[in-house]
């Protein structure tokens, strides 16, 4: 067994807006994500990652870009990407907290299914076999010893 490393994407402007972006396309990273990320580059570079392993949106390929640069080899997956929010995606997380459902996703999210969208569970369930397929991957090429990266 490896060690992961659950690296969130740096800061949007949909984050700093309040807005729930989920698999928006073109939500890219903002100066303080950039500079975020630039920091934590700094302090992974002494850790001998092996690996990185992607989600496939595009403000989590920056931060791993801006990680990682082509040092490491890096690998998109799918399993790894956002929940699918359906009707919630691109709403204001103000208008979102009024909506009756908003209860069950902070207090039980385990019962929550967001309207035209995924489950919370099912979204665990995929995310959770992907990182335990990587790790055994790379466990199996690099040694029980590896430290490889998800980026999500």
């Amino acid at each position: 067994m490896g060690t992961v490393l659950l690296i969130r994407h740096g800061r949007t402007q949909a984050n700093a807006d309040g807005v729930l972006a989920g698999r928006t396309p073109g939500v890219v990273l903002d100066s303080v994500g950039k500079e975020s990320a630039n920091q934590l580059a700094q302090r992974l570079l002494p850790v001998k990652i092996s690996h990185v392993v992607v989600s496939p949106l595009e403000r989590t390929v920056e931060t791993a870009q801006i990680l990682f640069a082509d040092r490491i080899a890096t690998t998109l997956e799918d399993r790894i990407l956002e929940c699918d929010y359906g009707d919630w995606q691109g709403e204001s997380l103000s208008v979102l907290a009024t909506n009756e459902l908003w209860p069950i996703v902070q207090q039980r999210p385990d019962e929550m299914i967001f309207p035209a969208g995924e489950s919370m569970n099912d979204m665990a369930a995929r995310a959770s076999a992907a990182i335990r397929d990587w790790d055994a991957r790379l466990a199996l090429e690099h040694g029980e010893g590896v430290i490889w990266a998800a980026v999500i």
